[in-house]
């Protein structure tokens, strides 16, 4: 708990924060990064290139500051960023220097408003917070019988199919003797991949698309299209991911991510998800349907068009096979001829098929006020749907949620 010393002036700071956030954030990257650039691996390229990181973490510093008397709220965010940070690998002496850097950015940015009380504050209020993460990450790697410099591991590419278009699942497997590790269905492994013409090392996270229990792991990987308008650079990692081959090999974490099926389940599911956030949920899906519940699951899913979906097998099974399922495609781009004909194939196929954004409204029998709902895909479809949940009554606390990136989803 913050001290009642140090709490007027973080409170002082919220106001503060929202106007120059982003000046602050912006200025530790760069300076951090000028004085130890081995860190740079640690965050994405492409979410450094189009201000999406320096967002995120402008956000984050926000909300913490403004939460810092509400434990409840901030339990949930910082397991989730424990999660990432073990699956990352990150050491306890590396928050001494995002802590000096991060101080730093504010003094340099607030110029004489940064007095010294102001910053002894918010040195307390920093150590309070990763206090907090290095016992939880000590926590993930005691549990995993790792530490941060045993974290990664090579997995060996045993086999590639072809998802989609645009997604290749790749079959993961341990060396000789080894174990590719448990885990529980919706979390996710992180791969690092080296550009030796950038020298550069990059680290993403990918979801695990099948259930546990089999001799390889499988990650579906979409290859990511930039944008040359917003700036934003064709995906390095999940590019490099496509250009591999059977046989080769990758550095992979042990699975983490604490957007999870619960061990037990004992309510109604409703999977909801858009573009390649369908990943987690086929591994929920099968997992589901191997331990043959008798609650009902609904998945709901938005794509462009029905082509871009893949999983085609599986979902199929999941409808001849699971006592008591039901599935929903929301397609919101037709083939270019003002003709919805792949869509009306689809829906002869499948039923539950509609045109145009997904909105809860057009299937209210799948808002079950006992069900548990887990939503994956885009940020600001997220975003939507958890409001169209909260307009249904539904309770926040049955609402879960994944987010890969640099982004939270900040209530």
């Amino acid at each position: 708990m913050i001290s009642k010393e140090s709490l007027p002036y973080i409170k002082a700071s919220v106001p503060v924060l929202r106007e120059h956030g982003l000046t602050i954030t912006t200025l530790f990257y760069k300076n951090m990064f000028a004085a130890h650039p081995e860190l740079k691996h640690l965050f994405s390229r492409s979410s450094q290139a189009g201000g999406a990181q320096q967002q995120a973490l402008a956000g984050a510093v926000y909300a913490y500051a403004d939460n810092i008397e509400k434990p409840e709220f901030l339990s949930s965010v910082l397991n989730r960023i424990a999660h990432k940070h073990a699956s990352l690998g990150i050491k306890p002496a590396q928050y001494t220097i995002v802590g000096k850097y991060l101080l730093g950015a504010i003094a340099q940015t607030l110029g004489d408003g940064a007095t010294p009380e102001l910053l002894d504050a918010w040195d307390e209020a920093y150590w309070l917070l990763a206090g907090e993460l290095i016992a939880m990450e000590a926590r993930l790697y005691h549990e995993k019988d790792i530490s941060p410099s045993t974290s990664w591991r090579n997995l060996t590419i045993a086999d590639i199919r072809r998802e989609s278009e645009h997604v290749l699942s790749f079959y993961l497997t341990a060396p000789e003797g080894e174990s590719v590790g448990d885990f529980i269905p919706g979390q996710y492994l992180s791969i690092a991949l080296t550009f030796k013409e950038l020298e550069l090392q990059q680290i993403r996270q990918y979801s695990l698309s099948d259930a546990p229990g089999k001799d390889s792991l499988r990650i579906s990987v979409k290859s990511e299209i930039g944008d040359d308008l917003k700036g934003l650079p064709d995906g390095l990692v999940s590019n490099g991911m496509h250009a591999l081959k059977i046989g080769d090999s990758v550095m992979a974490s042990q699975a983490y991510g604490d957007f999870v099926l619960p061990e037990k389940v004992q309510n109604p599911v409703v999977l909801i998800s858009a573009g390649i956030g369908i990943t987690p949920f086929i591994s929920m899906l099968n997992t589901l349907k191997a331990s043959a519940t008798k609650h009902a699951v609904r998945f709901l899913h938005g794509a462009r068009q029905p082509d871009a979906i893949g999983f085609s097998q599986e979902l199929s099974q999941a409808r001849n096979e699971m006592e008591d399922y039901k599935d929903y495609f929301f397609f919101n781009k037709n083939d270019g001829s003002g003709s919805n004909d792949n869509n009306d194939t689809y829906h002869a196929e499948h039923g539950n098929v509609f045109s145009g954004q997904m909105h809860l409204q057009k299937v209210p029998e799948v808002v079950d006020p006992k069900a548990s709902f887990y939503l994956c895909g885009p940020l600001q479809f997220m975003r939507v749907i958890r409001r169209q949940l909260l307009d249904f009554d539904i309770p926040a606390e049955n609402i879960h949620y994944e987010v890969f990136g640099p982004d939270l989803f900040r209530t």
